[in-house]
């Protein structure tokens, strides 16, 4: 017998019963261990993986009818097809490549073998336990994606205190108050290019507004047309604008004073829209500064702070004649993201959203649009509180 089949066992009625082979447990000692058999296949480790009863059994059974050079031809032939599955990383590699081999080579041999419902049990607990070892892999990069989760979130909460701790000497200063300003002289005036994402670029993203000569025609007068669906309050001001704004230029470092005026396409250009218009600039070259009152800004960011991507920004009107500051604010704004940039993502116009002080102008939570579409115009709103343009 040597733990051979002696026969069917059959169940169940019926004109096809079900039958299974059926061992002579007397002889089924005599088996010989799969280690035996040059198998590198650790017996421990599989049996602890397999359910206690008679799948041990056929498992050990099925082991014992192979011969170690099927064992090595099986494995060779394994490796080739499962390289996929064998080259997975995991914390033991050396020991699991080996125990996804033999256990791959056993499950060829079966699947040459003539089919029956024990050799589709044993390929069953195969197949868990190699999906245990490729698991091992799997929970392993599962794992790192939960401490990267968690460290994420540490850094992002130690961010946001930081930037609450900021915000407590953030705001609005206005000191002094002018009436009838005919126009403003700008220290700085911002680049054309703007800093969406660059972390520890000092270009003031919290002060970020339209740039080159966008940055200069917000100031002037009927650069912008306020909207009906955005009502007046109390807490805005109707950006009035000014009557002419002087700055050097960028390229040369001339001084030019800019006017603005109102452009009809339609009247000069048959292709143009009729009742189309459009705001442009007139710069005018000028021999010495007219204006009293100056604008500049700064990024006060520390590298503490950018490591965090908190941005800091002080804003100061100053009288050009006493150096007197008559307003300034300060403002910080952080990007919770800590610069995450999954889908095309920009982290400073995310930051806008958590600013101190908030770019909005009114109140009503009806207007308000998100916080990167607020900061344009942002500067022309606060200097008008402090210079009042004139009629």
């Amino acid at each position: 017998m040597n733990g051979r089949s002696v026969g069917p066992r059959c169940s169940g009625g019926g004109s096809r019963p079900r039958c299974r082979p059926v061992v002579d447990r007397r002889h089924r000692e005599t088996a010989p261990d799969v280690e035996a058999l040059g198998n590198p296949v650790n017996t421990a480790w599989i049996e602890q993986r397999i359910p206690k009863g008679r799948k041990k059994n056929c498992i050990a059974r099925r082991f014992s009818r192979f011969q170690p050079e099927d064992f090595r031809q099986g494995e060779s032939r394994a490796v080739a097809r499962g390289s996929a599955v064998i080259e997975t990383n995991s914390p033991n590699s050396i020991a699991d490549k080996d125990r996804r081999a033999a256990i791959l080579a056993t499950t060829h041999q079966l699947l040459l073998a003539k089919r029956s419902a024990v050799n589709k049990r044993i390929l069953t607990v195969l197949a868990r336990c190699l999906v245990g070892l490729t698991a091992s892999a799997a929970l392993t990069g599962c794992i790192g994606g939960m401490l990267e989760r968690r460290e994420a979130r540490i850094r992002s909460e130690t961010a946001y205190a930081m930037w609450q701790e900021r915000c407590k000497k953030s705001g609005e200063f206005i000191y002094r108050t002018v009436d009838e300003v005919e126009g403003v002289y700008l220290l700085k005036v911002r680049p054309e290019e703007l800093n969406f994402g660059n972390q520890f670029e000092l270009s003031d993203p919290y002060g970020k507004d339209m740039g080159g000569d966008g940055y200069i025609k917000s100031f002037l007068r009927n650069s912008y047309r306020r909207g009906k669906e955005a009502p007046e309050s109390k807490e805005s001001f109707p950006r009035l604008g000014y009557h002419y704004v002087e700055a050097e230029e960028q390229n040369n470092g001339k001084l030019y004073r800019y006017t603005g005026r109102i452009d009809e396409p339609w009247k000069t250009n048959s292709a143009a829209l009729e009742g189309y218009t459009r705001f442009a600039l007139t710069a005018t070259p000028a021999s010495n500064r007219t204006a009293r009152y100056g604008l500049t800004y700064e990024d006060i960011s520390t590298r503490e702070e950018r490591e965090y991507w908190i941005a800091g920004s002080l804003l100061r009107i100053i009288d050009l004649q006493t150096n007197e500051v008559i307003a300034e604010r300060i403002g910080y704004m952080v990007d919770l993201g800590q610069g995450n940039r999954a889908g095309g993502r920009s982290p400073w116009l995310f930051a806008a959203d958590h600013a101190c002080p908030d770019f909005h102008r009114t109140p009503n939570p009806k207007y308000r649009v998100p916080g990167s579409s607020a900061q344009s115009w942002q500067t022309l709103d606060f200097v008008e509180k402090a210079l009042r343009p004139a009629k």
